[in-house]
């Protein structure tokens, strides 16, 4: 009778997740103390599967249709943070420094200074054109997003509607210059498990962590215990690599490759940081035909990759030169994966799943404090997490070097 009551409890505490995502965590926290998680799980889908529903019939009738999730421009949730020179902002020049144009060919002096050599103009960075997959309201437009201290916009967002059979599934995809960025990998204080014993403080460096330095944050993949994939950050391994899934690899001199361990990458001396969750979605710019099997152990605990919700996932192009970033709501295994080939990635794995773990935050710096605004507008959790100390592993960006 208790164990009854545990379980109407917690079923409610989920069904509010869609309103406050942190109580469906924690009610599914308390959910697997209390049942296990192989239960959990199929609850969870259960859960999931009958919001899947009542989206459909939402969308049924009228409500929701063509709204693009790209649509307000509005930044949440802020909070105090170290205090950084007021001389320096986002989007802006630092004080003392000389200003150079967005192409490059240009750059102030002092009066009776020689004239600067004339320096090769830098091609602005620009996404190629998407298609639109559906009918979505400017569907395939890339915004810019993110622009760097230099007034170069390094990141631009879109939105797709990958699904034919939910129209309600959209996938924000983020495009990000790797040129004028570096991407750099950190370990929670808790995920992934890891029986080697180290350091881990969970938290962004205090170098990277100050305005006109640190531009954005998004999460990483599943908890250890689901699935065991790989990860090592600044050469801390936490669990070791498996052969053939897919790997986002981070070099000492700040490139970035993806592909599978053992063919496309491989274990070398010249590597700093990288994350496995499971296999390629996307494999050389083509569907992974495996991505409609919904196999728990690959895609998702248990539940596997047929239960459309929250899911993210990172991929790169062919010239290794734009990192991508795909998240969404109501979204499949099959989804996620079309999107991801659609918008122009050559290899791509999938990241955590779920709303309370999924997530894109820029950083805002402003007059001491640290706002963020969510790539998939109005979805934003109301907490700074990625930029705090943070129990699960996740990714950053940093600002790169300034123009010739």
């Amino acid at each position: 009778m208790v164990v009854a009551a545990v379980v109407v409890l917690l079923i409610v505490m989920l069904a509010a997740a869609s309103v406050w995502p942190d109580l469906g965590a924690k009610g599914t926290a308390a959910m697997r103390v209390v049942l296990g998680d192989r239960i959990t799980a199929k609850i969870e889908g259960a859960m999931l599967s009958a919001t899947d529903w009542m989206h459909g019939v939402e969308y049924s009738l009228g409500i929701g249709h063509n709204r693009n999730p790209l649509g307000s421009t509005k930044s949440t949730a802020s909070t105090s943070i170290a205090s950084f020179p007021p001389t320096v902002s986002v989007g802006g020049t630092p004080s003392g420094q000389s200003t150079t144009s967005t192409t490059g060919s240009t750059v102030s002096r002092p009066p009776g200074a020689p004239p600067s050599p004339t320096v090769a103009a830098e091609t602005p960075f620009r996404p190629a054109p998407l298609a639109p997959m559906g009918s979505l309201d400017n569907e395939g437009q890339w915004q810019p997003f993110i622009t760097d201290q230099y007034q170069r916009v390094v990141a631009y967002r879109t939105a797709l509607q990958p699904d034919k059979s939910r129209g309600y599934a959209h996938a924000v995809i983020v495009a990000i210059d790797l040129r004028h960025t570096r991407l750099h990998f950190v370990l929670g204080y808790e995920e992934p498990a890891s029986p080697n014993q180290f350091a881990r403080p969970g938290i962004i460096p205090a170098q990277d962590y100050r305005a006109g330095v640190l531009l954005a944050a998004f999460n990483g993949g599943f908890q250890a215990k689901h699935g065991q994939f790989g990860a090592m950050a600044d050469g801390q391994v936490a669990l070791p690599a498996k052969g053939g899934l897919g790997t986002l690899v981070i070099y000492k001199d700040g490139s970035v490759a993806l592909g599978a361990w053992g063919t496309d990458v491989q274990s070398t001396p010249d590597e700093q940081s990288w994350r496995q969750n499971g296999p390629l979605m996307v494999t050389q710019g083509a569907v992974n035909p495996h991505t409609a099997d919904f196999a728990p152990k690959d895609w998702g605990y248990v539940f596997g990759g047929g239960v459309a919700t929250f899911r993210s996932g990172v991929g790169i192009s062919r010239d290794r030169q734009t990192l991508y970033f795909v998240v969404g709501p109501s979204l499949t295994t099959s989804s996620l994966a079309a999107a991801m080939a659609h918008a122009g990635i050559w290899n791509g794995i999938q990241l955590d799943i779920n709303r309370p773990w999924t997530r894109f935050d820029k950083a805002i710096f402003t007059s001491g404090k640290l706002g963020i605004q969510s790539a998939v507008d109005g979805v934003a959790m109301g907490d700074t997490r990625l930029f705090n100390r943070y129990r699960r592993d996740f990714f950053y960006l940093t600002a790169g070097a300034p123009p010739a």
